[in-house]
């Protein structure tokens, strides 16, 4: 769930930077991560392209002039598309960048150059490089580059858990703050959307037991209600993929709740956990593929039971769940698990006595969650590594083995994300391809010869799993794709899963969410 921090101002004044901001609600129980946060991004402001000219001794570079609000300045740049007259966010001297660039004068093919004209992955937005990124001819050269990207850029990314369902929304979320800073919470009232509408106790009747802990209970009532369809471009690019017969199927499980899988802790079997949780008042049923695994439908009251406070288990989905049982059967020696946060696969590994070496992910609050996680279902808690994972601070040919399951475009999560159907677009859906293919080489780097690299996305994109794992194969001949073949003979309950060219491949359906899995084995 993304929110806007400019929108939650409009309910209550926002004193925090993004990083502060997501730590508090965090701490409240509304897991946050900060898109951008550019705080800290200091001595870059709005500058003005006053000429841009060839550069008398290089073809691919432009000697340019920048006004930066007090003086201009000469700058040596080699984007295509600079150009005079262009508004564009200006690194001067002194300054850093994200990534720990300084920018400091110096002499590019015997001309001075005093400061940089920046792109997007320079000032830490996305991934884009090609070209200086432009800015609206508006903003007022000289200005401090954070408070635009601020109003522009500046949200929260929530991972809502079902039990903070107030968290969907802006004036839930201000609600939080107000109530943790003491500041004022501006009224928000609601029109009815319709006029002469019924009266909705002739639909339900709601009973408050306890007025003091509920004083006011609302409802409404929405009518002809359907779910929207799957965007066109998607539906075609299964098809492409698939077929026909199964993009029909994959649209039908996308629009069907999928409940909620858990996994027993540590020495608990599925049986043991239903027993415990049903004294609770929670209803669970066993998985109908997943050995030990229950299906919970009715989940609101699932936070609440003393199992998970006790630890009694852990949140993972189907097709997580069979990935580490998969590697646990074939994986020797320890595991390095990158981007691993909230870390269900790290402990999925430890339950099926796998030695995790350590877990890697790029967030300090990230991994503050994963040792939570492993605190409350009592695991020791392997090493704890903040890092990026493209360049990892590990010798080369160290570690016997990496779990890589990547950010991806999620499209196999859609059952539990419906709104990926319409915050994805065709252009955006690969971005994450880049930084793929980087995890996948930092990855090949660090395992020793005999090694193996698990490669794992929730998509449903071929360009994300089967095609970038060939592309991999291609640069990195010492690495082999190896069939899964594991000791023990695959569950019935599977079959369908594992493709002819031996990597599993999950489809949604009403047992799982999309996902892809391949083992590459280092042979030199």
């Amino acid at each position: 769930m993304r929110i806007s921090i400019d929108w939650l101002n409009e309910f209550v004044s926002i004193k925090e930077d993004p990083s502060d901001l997501a730590d508090m609600l965090s701490m409240l129980g509304l897991e946050a991560e900060p898109v951008h946060d550019f705080s800290g991004l200091s001595g870059v402001v709005v500058g003005k392209v006053v000429t841009a000219k060839k550069h008398p001794n290089a073809d691919r570079l432009k000697l340019c002039t920048v006004n930066d609000g007090t003086t201009t300045v000469n700058v040596v740049c080699g984007a295509l598309n600079v150009a005079a007259g262009q508004t564009v966010p200006f690194a001067q001297v002194g300054s850093e960048l994200p990534g720990g660039i300084k920018i400091s004068k110096a002499k590019i093919r015997g001309e001075q150059s005093s400061g940089m004209i920046c792109s997007e992955r320079e000032l830490g937005i996305s991934d884009e490089h090609e070209g200086i990124m432009v800015l609206p001819d508006k903003l007022k050269a000289g200005k401090a580059i954070n408070a635009y990207l601020g109003d522009a850029y500046n949200a929260l990314d929530l991972d809502i858990t079902p039990n903070r369902p107030d968290g969907f929304s802006h004036y839930g979320v201000a609600r939080e703050i107000a109530l943790k800073t003491g500041r004022k919470l501006k009224e928000f009232s609601i029109k009815s959307a319709t006029k002469n509408a019924g009266d909705i106790h002739d639909i339900a009747t709601v009973k408050i037991d306890n007025k003091n802990d509920c004083p006011r209970y609302m409802g409404a009532v929405l009518e002809n209600v359907s779910v929207g369809p799957t965007p066109d471009w998607m539906v075609e690019r299964w098809i492409q993929n698939y077929g026909a017969e199964q993009a029909v199927q994959i649209c039908e499980a996308n629009n069907r709740f999928s409940g909620i899988t858990i996994c027993p802790g540590l020495g608990l079997s599925g049986a043991e956990l239903q027993q415990s949780l049903a004294k609770e008042g929670v209803s669970a049923a066993p998985h109908p593929r997943v050995l030990e695994a229950l299906l919970v439908e009715q989940a609101a009251s699932l936070w609440e039971t003393r199992a998970y406070e006790e630890g009694r288990f852990w949140v993972q989905d189907t097709s997580s769940q069979v990935i580490t049982h998969l590697l646990a059967e074939r994986l020797e020696g320890s595991v390095l698990d990158v981007c691993a946060a909230p870390g269900g696969k790290s402990l999925g590994l430890v339950r099926n006595g796998v030695r995790v070496q350590a877990v890697c992910d790029l967030s300090t609050r990230r991994m503050r969650r994963v040792r939570n996680n492993f605190e409350r279902c009592q695991v020791p808690c392997p090493p704890l590594l903040v890092a990026d994972g493209t360049t990892l601070p590990l010798p080369t040919d160290s570690v016997d083995a990496v779990l890589l399951d990547v950010p991806c475009s999620a499209t196999g999560t859609i059952r539990k994300n419906p709104d990926i159907k319409w915050t994805r677009s065709a252009t955006e859906l690969l971005n994450w391809r880049p930084l793929q293919s980087q995890l996948l080489h930092e990855a090949a780097r660090v395992v020793r010869p005999g090694g193996v690299i698990a490669y794992a996305t929730c998509s449903l994109e071929l360009e994300e799993n089967v095609r970038q794992v060939q592309s991999f194969l291609e640069e990195m001949p010492k690495f082999v794709l190896e069939p899964w073949s594991i000791s023990k003979p695959l569950p019935t309950a599977w079959a369908g899963w594992e493709t002819r060219e031996g990597v599993w491949h999950m489809l949604p359906d009403d047992t799982t969410m999309g996902f892809y899995a391949a083992f590459l084995r280092c042979v030199e």
